[in-house]
């Protein structure tokens, strides 16, 4: 069941058994099975060692360009929303069952009509199609078949290697990618920045220099890792894919 407005989804109650400091290591019992988000100041996440709790830790805001871009947008959508007519926001209501996504518990969950509304809008948005009113019949989104970055400090250069190519008709393929990193690092999650698009008809390599500087400053040192995750958008509903995610280190 869900409780706490939501924030933690639990299935059967259990043990804990303290861990290191500032973390717990949960071995869920006969009531719980499983749990997610935060509760006061304990963070309920997995980890490779399976259910924890953490600290909160609240992080610096940079305020980045791109940070207030993408906050700007699903404010937008979502004060249009309320200009809707009725029968337009009626529509989106019903239209949320042809939606369904799985949840990090692996159930099928779906969003309302206003979530509904502003996700889709807040993705055609991002690749330059105009708003639309009326909640769209589902189409397939492309999906990436490979995709293979690479980055070098010397020559200053980065590019991807992509499949298919050239990029099916109707959808885009958004690009995003983080800092350099460690070259022991293995997962991210919000470091990863939007910093480009594959329009339809693109083909492969893609030259994303460019686009990497103008978020992330110079292409990084060698030796570190960057990791650049490719997702397909339909450009008729909006509809956002499944990612890809591949990694490379940067060469001297």
């Amino acid at each position: 069941m869900n409780f706490l407005s939501g924030l933690v989804s639990i299935r059967k109650t259990g043990t804990v058994y303290h861990g290191p400091l500032n973390m717990a290591l949960i071995k869920w019992g006969a009531l719980v099975t499983d749990g997610r988000g935060k509760v006061g100041g304990t963070v309920l996440t997995r980890g490779r060692s399976g259910a924890v709790m953490r600290n909160k830790v609240t992080p610096l805001n940079p305020q980045t360009a791109s940070q207030s871009a993408s906050r700007n947008r699903l404010t937008s959508f979502s004060q249009a929303w309320k200009g809707l007519a009725q029968a337009q926001r009626d529509a989106w209501n019903a239209a949320t069952g042809d939606y369904p996504r799985t949840n990090v518990f692996g159930d099928t969950v779906y969003p309302t009509g206003k979530n509904l509304y502003t996700m889709l809008n807040a993705n055609l948005n991002l690749i330059g199609v105009a708003a639309i009113l009326v909640p769209p019949v589902p189409e397939a989104v492309a999906a990436m078949d490979s995709i293979t970055p690479a980055m070098a400090e010397g020559a200053d250069t980065a590019s991807l290697v992509f499949g298919p190519s050239p990029v099916p008709a109707g959808n885009v393929f958004l690009i995003r990618a983080t800092a350099g990193m460690s070259p022991g690092r293995e997962f991210v999650s919000s470091e990863l920045k939007y910093i480009d698009f594959l329009d339809a008809a693109d083909t492969t390599p893609e030259d994303f220099k460019a686009a990497y500087q103008a978020v992330f400053g110079s292409v990084p040192a060698a030796g570190l890792k960057v990791f650049i995750e490719v997702v397909g958008v339909n450009k008729v509903t909006g509809l956002m894919g499944t990612p890809l995610r591949g990694s490379c280190i940067v060469a001297a």
